[in-house]
């Protein structure tokens, strides 16, 4: 009666392991990364890692079977004999006695592991023999989708810096979960060590006096890891930024420049070109949300996470792939796959560079003043004119009409811009003509209005 309850006891304690489902989202990712690490840690303690992997995994050395065998013939007399060949069952039967509490883990392991497995994906644990078995077929299945999220990410961690004019406990915040998504999608992609260097070294670029020494000591506590064999750790670097962020809201300012994009004294930079050009750029979301720092898009495809939601996303995995709003003025590739993107833009730069040799082969479409020195002064004036001259059809005479005594100097035209244009803005409604004297000096400017 004890042994029975044993057993029942038994029974119902590997019945009640169950491990965290493993789930696909509709952009492909999925959640192995979790699965994996809290399943190694519930099996472990359950007593049945020892049946899947690690350093504890000695299956039994179990034989093949090979039955016995007979065979009819005759003898030399003519006699019908039968001829046995013995197999090996008694070894086989022996092995297995002697293995059966670790085939019975085995079986319960196995078990376990294939409860956590989405119905559309039991194909992929169908055929496996055992724990092992079953496990490493999941890694072979889900991994690799994980790898080209990772990708993305990490690229998401590269180019987000610290600028000027933006906020360090923002963008620690921001690194921080990048780095947790990267870790979940692939975790030795970017190791500690490495995050911590970037936190320290590459991406704490801004020039604000209150985080000044904290940069410079943080790089100086990194070369000397690196000099004794000790790399920073992420965890010290992000507990010095964390006491740096404490010392600031602390100083007695209301809000320290270094905490507020928007401070005295970064406003009275802002009448600068770049800052103009800058706040003159589109967002393509509300308001509502560029106000608010903390939403943040967790689609692992997006390039620019903050200021919105994967809904709103209009990036590859977004809510709103590919309707850019109106006023988006960056790349329209981003709602392609990282493939798709890189194959088109390697095929642009192909394109371009083909173009630009063939403009180079064809020399006589610009004008060049490398030709045209005091030696070869009595040359046709057409031939000197720089810019559209060679496409438009004025002869010798009409050039010098326009640009005077070749002798004086020589002429050039250029597209002349407001301060206030930025490159988007430019409309070609005409032409500045200039002419410059053989000493360099710029001495009057003609107009033409199309």
């Amino acid at each position: 009666m004890a042994n029975i309850q044993n057993a029942a006891d038994k029974e119902k304690e590997w019945k009640g392991i169950k491990l965290t489902p493993i789930k696909e989202e509709e952009d492909g990712t999925n959640n192995y990364n979790e699965f994996k690490q809290k399943s190694v840690l519930e099996l472990d303690a359950a007593g049945y890692w020892q049946f899947v992997d690690g350093p504890d995994y000695n299956p039994p050395s179990i034989p093949a079977l090979k039955p016995s065998q007979q065979f009819q013939g005759l003898d030399n007399t003519g006699t019908a004999i039968t001829i046995t060949v013995p197999g090996n069952e008694g070894v086989v039967a022996a092995a297995r006695k002697q293995a059966e509490a670790w085939l019975l883990g085995d079986k319960k392991a196995h078990a376990i592991i294939v409860r956590a497995v989405p119905v559309e994906k039991l194909y992929v644990v169908k055929d496996c023999k055992s724990a092992h078995d079953a496990w490493l077929a999941l890694k072979n299945e889900y991994e690799p989708a994980n790898a080209l999220t990772a990708v993305t990410i990490k690229q998401q961690i590269i180019g987000h810096q610290c600028g000027a004019h933006d906020d360090p406990v923002r963008w620690r915040q921001v690194m921080v979960q990048l780095y947790q998504k990267l870790r979940d999608a692939d975790p030795v992609m970017m190791p500690d060590s490495e995050f911590a260097k970037h936190l320290a070294v590459v991406t704490l670029m801004t020039p604000a006096d209150e985080w000044r020494f904290c940069c410079d000591s943080l790089c100086d506590k990194v070369r000397q890891g690196d000099l004794m064999g000790r790399p920073l750790s992420s965890t010290t670097v992000l507990q010095r930024l964390k006491h740096e962020e404490g010392k600031g809201r602390t100083s007695g300012a209301t809000v320290p420049s270094a905490y507020n994009a928007g401070s005295a004294n970064q406003t009275g930079r802002r009448n600068d070109q770049t800052q103009q050009q800058q706040n003159r750029r589109a967002t393509p979301y509300n308001g509502q949300q560029r106000t608010n720092p903390r939403i943040f898009c967790d689609n692992p495809f997006c390039e620019t996470p903050i200021g919105h939601i994967k809904t709103d996303c209009f990036a590859y995995g977004g809510g709103k792939v590919g309707k850019y709003p109106e006023n988006y003025h960056g790349r329209r590739d981003i709602h392609l796959s990282l493939e798709a993107r890189m194959q088109g833009r390697i095929l642009a730069s192909r394109r371009k560079q083909k173009h630009d040799l063939e403009d180079a082969a064809s020399g006589n479409q610009f004008a060049g003043m490398a030709d045209h020195t005091e030696n070869d002064i009595e040359d046709s004036p057409g031939d000197r004119f720089a810019g559209m001259a060679d496409h438009t059809e004025d002869d010798d005479n009409d050039v010098q009409n326009i640009i005077g005594s070749v002798e004086d100097g020589f002429a050039f035209m250029m597209t002349v811009l407001e301060d206030d244009e930025s490159d988007d803005d430019i409309e070609c409604d005409g032409y500045g003509f200039f002419w410059a004297s053989v000493d360099g000096t710029l001495r009057s400017g003609v107009e033409d209005k199309r």
